[in-house]
């Protein structure tokens, strides 16, 4: 959107894989690395440095780790704070709150006055590259049933493992499709157990990957996570 109206963006981010700076660049955009991670003091110096610096219209903050007190420091250096947020734990003072997903509603959100709220399903994201694959969803052939687990990219209780062997253990003949990015904490041990399931196991980390499995599942595993609004779009039956 940004793009479209002309509009340099600043990415000051520790971006993993490296892959990923390219498209960050791309239209204009510049990358800067961030020297701290997100969330801790040095690094809250560190953006109102580069605030000061570039001046800009708007500081856009997308981390589950920043607190109130972080966000409300920003807030008094003068720049409009936008957060993307879908846990509402505390008190919000941005002048814009972004929520991705479908939940939670705009009665859990306690924020400051004149905080604009951006909530619900007008403003749920859907990655366009899925929207795409509605109609070909539709072509595909009957075959084996297929489980896609999805977790969310994080998966914080660390549950992916432990439910595609239950899935494996009690479904026979079921394929199990597993979504994760190489940065989950157990990304080794999964990719191990998929070369050891004689083919009923299949891994997915990269989005194009995620994006196929999506769209070959019956039914999916989601607890919640973004990509349960992708499912959603495509009509796919969710256990949450």
């Amino acid at each position: 959107a940004l793009q479209r109206r002309r509009r340099q963006a600043y990415f000051l981010s520790r971006v993993e894989p490296a892959s990923q700076i390219l498209p960050l660049k791309r239209g204009g955009n510049a990358y800067i690395a961030a020297g701290q991670p997100i969330g801790t003091p040095a690094d809250l110096q560190e953006t109102l440095r580069e605030v000061r610096r570039l001046s800009p219209a708007a500081v856009v903050v997308d981390s589950p780790l920043v607190t109130r007190q972080y966000l409300e420091t920003l807030h008094r250096a003068g720049v409009l704070v936008v957060t993307f947020d879908h846990l509402a734990r505390f008190r919000f003072p941005s002048g814009l709150v972004i929520n991705p997903l479908l939940g939670p509603g705009r009665e859990d959100y306690d924020h400051a006055a004149g905080t604009q709220m951006l909530l619900g399903e007008r403003f749920a994201m859907i990655r366009p590259e899925v929207r795409r694959q509605r109609p070909q969803r539709a072509q595909e052939p009957a075959g084996t049933h297929r489980v896609l687990v999805a977790l969310g990219e994080h998966d914080p209780a660390r549950q992916s493992m432990a439910m595609a062997k239950s899935l494996l253990a009690g479904l026979k003949g079921v394929r199990v499709d597993v979504a994760v990015r190489s940065h989950h904490p157990d990304f080794e041990a999964l990719k191990a157990m998929a070369d050891q399931s004689d083919g009923r196991m299949e891994l997915a980390s990269e989005p194009p990957e995620i994006v196929q499995k999506l769209t070959r599942c019956h039914v999916a595993v989601s607890g919640g996570s973004g990509w349960a609004m992708d499912l959603a779009c495509l009509g796919v039956p969710q256990v949450i």
